[in-house]
């Protein structure tokens, strides 16, 4: 899922975990995206080849995949 961005408040009792286990179970990239955040709080090590790279000019990348 190209361009689709999750932001999530800090604090555990404000999370809708209702609407996040819908999410898992309706897309697997999510699923397997909160599977590895999960791997590397427990593992307190980022495995950053398991994620995209952040994009430091949105607007610039937004231009060109709309030409």
């Amino acid at each position: 899922m190209v361009g689709a961005s999750v932001e999530l408040p800090r604090s555990k009792s404000s999370l809708d975990w209702e609407s996040i286990n819908k999410l898992c179970e309706q897309n697997p990239d999510f699923d397997k995206f909160l599977e590895d955040v999960k791997i590397d709080f427990e593992s307190k090590r980022i495995h950053r080849t398991e994620y995209d790279d952040v994009l430091q000019d949105i607007e610039s990348y937004i231009s060109n995949k709309l030409k």
